[in-house]
């Protein structure tokens, strides 16, 4: 069983799970938000989330890397997508430590390592 990859499609469920509740939190408390303003960030925040991870399915495209790297270099992202990538860039790590990986399973694994450190060297710097 590969755990990583149910750990991998739990990730954008948690990360808009918790967009959701924070804004939906934010709309009870402050009635002068208008319900509308509300769902158009929430759908602006899912569609985030939905083109991250498009990207970390694709670490060999170029345009990739510049996706993670324009929405991580948000400040108001910054800290959820850093996490999401070092989370991801540990389940690579615990994957590739592994013994008996067939030699296609593991190119693919230091593929996404790679991109997963340039991602995250990228938005640190930025």
């Amino acid at each position: 069983m590969n755990s990583h990859f149910g750990f991998e499609r739990l990730i954008p469920h948690l990360v808009a799970s918790a967009i959701l509740s924070s804004a939906l939190s934010c709309a009870c408390e402050d009635p002068t938000v208008p319900t509308v303003a509300v769902s158009a960030e929430v759908a602006s925040l899912g569609q985030m989330v939905l083109e991250l991870r498009a990207a970390l399915q694709r670490p060999e495209a170029e345009e990739s890397l510049e996706t993670v790297v324009r929405h991580g270099t948000d400040s108001r992202n910054y800290a959820m997508i850093r996490g999401w990538l070092v989370q991801e860039l540990r389940g690579v790590n615990s994957q590739l430590s592994g013994a008996g990986l067939p030699q296609e399973t593991l190119g693919k694994h230091v593929v996404r390592r790679a991109f997963l450190e340039r991602a995250i060297r990228r938005i640190d710097l930025e």
